[in-house]
């Protein structure tokens, strides 16, 4: 629920199942809508980190390569979406995403809204995801609608 963790990214070196590896590197992945939850997840890391290089007698080096503050998308947007679904039938719930696409980078330049079209058992970002076609078709009626009304102003100042 309130923290979601992943590593996206394992290397080991030299990647062979007769050596013990010298060196590893991982990405991974901390996402809160809380940042106290953030802080404290980071806090712990640091501690269990701690504790791993000296029982393995190991050096761990962490780098951290961006973080951003939780904002939300605009309301108009979000609204424009909600009426968008609502107008072409189809079942609607906001949704608080964490992830980082593009239009996180652009929900401050201009209006910006993400759409998620609903995967078999909530399964997304993983191999074994899995959308309907008819779950596919009306993302795209909806997208469709949404780029239209867009482009006609529904969001102008």
């Amino acid at each position: 629920g309130m923290l979601h963790t992943s590593v996206g990214q394992l290397n080991v070196y030299p990647n062979s199942p007769v050596v013990v590896p010298s060196r590893v590197s991982l990405l991974l992945d901390l996402r809160s809508a809380d940042e106290a939850v953030l802080a404290e997840a980071d806090a712990l890391l640091d501690k269990r980190i701690a504790g791993i290089e000296k029982l393995a007698n190991v050096t761990v080096e962490r780098n951290h390569s961006h973080t951003w503050p939780v904002t939300p998308y605009q309301p108009e947007g979000v609204e424009l979406a909600a009426k968008v679904a609502a107008d072409l039938g189809l079942a609607n719930k906001p949704v608080m995403t964490l992830a980082g696409h593009d239009s996180t980078n652009m929900k401050d330049l201009v209006p910006t809204v993400m759409l998620f079209v609903p995967s078999v058992d909530g399964i997304s970002h993983n191999e074994h995801e899995y959308t309907t076609d008819e779950d596919i078709v009306a993302g795209l009626a909806m997208l469709t609608e949404v780029v239209n009304r867009l482009c006609n102003g529904d969001l102008a100042d």
